[in-house]
């Protein structure tokens, strides 16, 4: 099973069902800006990382970082 590294922050938003530009939407951002903090390109601002905490009902620490995950191929 391949494993990929990526950041916290957009292994929650492969796991949630909303479409990211309507996270950015509903967090005050622009859908840019998101994609840059989900790729790890830019570093979360503290305004926009309470939001995303709100939005996503969990810790700053649960969003910031990357991990490791293992990827499951259906075939």
């Amino acid at each position: 099973m391949p494993i990929e590294r990526l950041t916290k922050l957009k292994i929650k938003l492969l796991e949630s069902e909303v479409p990211q530009y309507q996270v950015a939407a509903r967090c005050g951002m622009h859908p840019s800006q998101l994609s840059s903090y989900a790729l790890g390109q830019t570093t979360i601002p503290i305004k926009h990382l309470r939001s995303l905490t709100k939005y996503f009902k969990c810790r700053q620490q649960d969003l910031q970082g990357w991990d490791e995950v293992e990827w499951v191929i259906d075939g």
